[in-house]
């Protein structure tokens, strides 16, 4: 039997294939999807972390069970000799095929250029952080890190506040924290979001403020791409995570029928996505989409 956690395009996508693999060879396998109702308002990736939490505290398991499971798993694949490879978290000290993702520390120094361009050097930048424990993902503090990285290596005198906040529905929940931090710093004219909520963080600023904001934010979530439309968000940063997949099979396949060694890390690219060019960006996906 097979878990799929969080859902989303990928999962699902995944889930028919694994059903349709199971059923061409008579397998009596099921496969089970968990997938969060938090998805459509934070996206996959974050509303994942929430959805494993609750699957490991329903089965009385931890991470610590969860990781060892997983080596378990890693370790019969080696002994069976079925390739495997990381899409989008990568195991380190493992013997998969490769790791296809995001640079993520690349990425932040990208969100670094961005916002050096649509700032002046007398304005200040404001990091929005929509989650306390970012050491459960390690994206998330790579694009942090390389953000600081751009601004201290290129020698900005640029000021970066941090504001916090325990957990994303608590942005909106909370929004007189930000919305009263942007009146007492005026100097603010760019926001970062390194997280893929940048949609909730716009949903809390007032409309007014909005207007003198440069966003920019991760990941092309329906909802990211609705501020985007509206000109509340300046760019986003997509690592076009339907090429992702598309290039997890694609990678297997020529392994297994031609014999292809990949190389250990296979990055995605960086895409900078605008109001004038989102329509084309997801061009791949709906030539293969399922209706």
């Amino acid at each position: 039997n097979v878990v799929i956690l969080g859902g989303g395009t990928a999962g699902w996508l995944a889930a028919y294939i694994l059903s349709d693999f199971f059923n061409s060879n008579k397998l009596d396998g099921k496969v089970k999807i968990i997938e969060s109702s938090k998805i459509p308002t934070i996206g996959v990736g974050e509303g994942t972390t929430s959805i494993f939490y609750e699957f490991l505290k329903k089965y009385k398991l931890d991470e610590a069970d969860f990781l060892k499971e997983t080596k378990a798993i890693l370790e019969t694949l080696k002994d069976k000799k079925i390739p495997y490879l990381f899409l989008n978290i990568n195991l380190k000290g493992s013997d998969s095929l490769c790791y296809i993702g995001q640079k993520s520390f690349e990425a932040g120094i990208l969100a670094g250029k961005l916002s050096n361009i649509c700032t002046t050097e007398d304005d200040e930048i404001l990091m929005v952080l929509t989650r306390k424990n970012l050491f459960n993902h390690e994206a998330i503090q790579d694009r942090i890190e390389g953000f600081l990285d751009f601004h201290q290596k290129s020698n900005s005198n640029t000021k970066i506040h941090k504001l916090q906040f325990n957990q994303p529905d608590e942005v909106f929940r909370s929004r007189e924290k930000i919305n009263q931090f942007i009146e007492k710093h005026p100097k603010v004219k760019g926001v970062v979001v390194p997280s893929s909520r940048v949609s909730v963080v716009c949903k809390a600023i007032d409309k007014e403020k909005l207007v003198d904001l440069r966003i920019i934010g991760f990941d092309t979530t329906p909802q990211n791409i609705d501020f985007l439309k509206r000109g509340d968000v300046t760019f986003l940063i997509s690592q076009k995570s339907f090429n992702q997949g598309y290039k997890s099979i694609i990678t297997i396949a020529n392994f297994l029928v031609h014999k292809e060694i990949p190389s250990n890390e296979i990055p995605t690219p960086l895409e900078i996505i605008t109001k004038e060019n989102y329509m084309f960006s997801h061009s791949e996906e709906r030539k293969y989409s399922i209706e």
